[in-house]
């Protein structure tokens, strides 16, 4: 489980990170090509992160990831500083990442779900947290898209509802209908695949 941050210390802890993405930011326009390498650098396990969420490929995920950088590098002169840039960079990462989908849906792969138990040895325990992992990787890959991508945003990027609203053009309110819902989808769907299975887990 993620620790969660006191809400003032999370609060002055997301502002330093802001400013000093700014900063970056001013001065890659600026014309210092490190400053973006270094942005780079600070999000890209989280982009890629983001994008696997949503493309449940790895491979998919790596170049959505690197397309995403790309956009952004290239786009950058239209980052406005209104949103942070983690906030902009998660709406180029959602939209490209749709992007993968639609170019793969044609090709995309039907994955069994393992099967196996686990007892006390801890090779055995490894393999149930994967199969676990697998179990919601094939549940997220059933939900519509709306749901998927407010479940990965909330549960992999550890985002508030306000900042989902900002990555998806939304308000605080409406995600939270949404996450509502995406969790109840989710819950269902889970339980219409694994439900008997998952009491051995």
């Amino acid at each position: 489980m993620v620790r969660e941050l006191a809400p003032a210390q999370d609060e002055g802890f997301r502002g330093e990170a802001k400013a000093r993405d700014a900063a970056l930011v001013q001065r890659a326009l600026e014309g210092d090509t490190t400053a973006f390498d270094l942005l780079f650098y600070r999000y890209q396990d989280r982009v890629y992160t983001l994008c696997l969420g949503l493309l449940d490929d790895p491979e998919d995920a790596r170049d959505a990831a690197q397309e995403t950088f790309v956009h952004a590098y290239r786009g950058l002169r239209g980052f406005r500083g209104r949103a942070a840039f983690a906030t902009w960079l998660y709406r180029i990462a959602v939209n490209t990442a749709h992007s993968f989908a639609r170019r793969q849906r044609r090709e995309a792969r039907v994955r069994e779900t393992m099967k196996m138990s686990a007892g006390d040895n801890p090779v055995e325990a490894h393999l149930t947290h994967l199969l676990r992992r697998e179990r919601i990787q094939a549940v997220l890959r059933d939900l519509p898209p709306a749901h998927r991508e407010v479940l990965v945003l909330k549960y992999y990027q550890d985002l508030s509802c306000e900042e989902i609203g900002a990555v998806l053009g939304t308000s605080m309110n409406a995600v939270k209908v949404r996450l509502h819902r995406a969790r109840q989808a989710f819950y269902r769907r889970y339980q219409e695949l694994f439900g008997d299975e998952d009491e051995d887990l």
